[in-house]
């Protein structure tokens, strides 16, 4: 083995070709602005996926690929970005997200792999779900955009949508925005790039808690047409409503 080029990450060739396959690397390159650099997105997006699934992490990730010869070649690539190259390129992407084109080109990924799953692994009870959450990325009080919730501190608010068992929508809450507004926001887009395509609209069953069960949320899902369920502890009739049912409507679950 000395004069060969050997890897611990050749696994990583099962994961590139199917990225291939799908054609997610090239719609990629499609779907963002060309990079007057000397990596383009599609080696950057493969050098750090295929880094962060090694085990490496943060901006870190693609120098295990940068530096493992076998690997690169098993990937398709001359070379791999260092890591200031990967850190710089956190901005270029945020800039991206500001002007609307990352939420597009993850929809357009998520698209591509669901059509390839079969419609009845795709349903629950004959249901297909869409989920919306967020979560507080614990960091400074000093960063642009932090905000403070009661008992989780301060933080940058990250919001997503799953359609299905993937995730279709993501984005970062701006200022004045919170998770209840942000995952508000990316439900048509969701609706419109993912759940159309696929036929699955009529059967899509939102799922919220309870920071999203009240009039504004509830009112946009209905206008768009969407089944849903929803934590009600927020309406202010709920209570009422539930001690007035009768007996029988209740179900001892142990």
């Amino acid at each position: 083995f000395s004069q060969e080029k050997v890897t611990s990450f050749g696994g990583l060739v099962l994961a590139e070709r199917l990225a291939s396959r799908l054609g997610l690397w090239r719609k990629a390159q499609e779907g963002l602005p060309q990079r007057e650099a000397l990596y383009d997105w599609a080696t950057i997006l493969k050098s750090v996926v295929a880094g962060l699934l090694s085990g490496s992490r943060g901006t870190y990730a693609a120098e295990e690929v940068r530096q493992d010869a076998a690997l690169l070649s098993l990937l398709g690539l001359e070379a791999a970005p260092e890591e200031a190259t990967v850190w710089r390129v956190q901005r270029e992407f945020g800039m991206l997200q500001n002007s609307g084109k990352l939420p597009g080109l993850q929809s357009a990924w998520t698209l591509q792999v669901l059509r390839h799953v079969s419609r009845r692994d795709l349903l629950f009870h004959d249901f297909f779900p869409m989920f919306g959450d967020g979560t507080l990325l614990e960091g400074s009080a000093r960063r642009e955009g932090t905000k403070y919730i009661d008992e989780k501190g301060a933080g940058l608010v990250w919001c997503t949508v799953f359609a299905g068992p993937l995730v279709a929508a993501q984005q970062l809450a701006r200022e004045g925005e919170g998770e209840e507004t942000c995952v508000r926001g990316m439900l048509e887009p969701v609706l419109r790039e993912v759940v159309r395509p696929l036929r699955l609209d009529k059967k899509a069953l939102v799922l919220l808690d309870s920071l999203h069960g009240d009039g504004v949320t509830l009112s946009e899902v209905e206008r768009l047409g969407l089944h849903y369920v929803v934590g009600a502890n927020k309406l202010e009739r709920t209570a009422v409503t539930l001690s007035e049912q009768p007996e029988i409507v209740w179900q001892d679950t142990g």
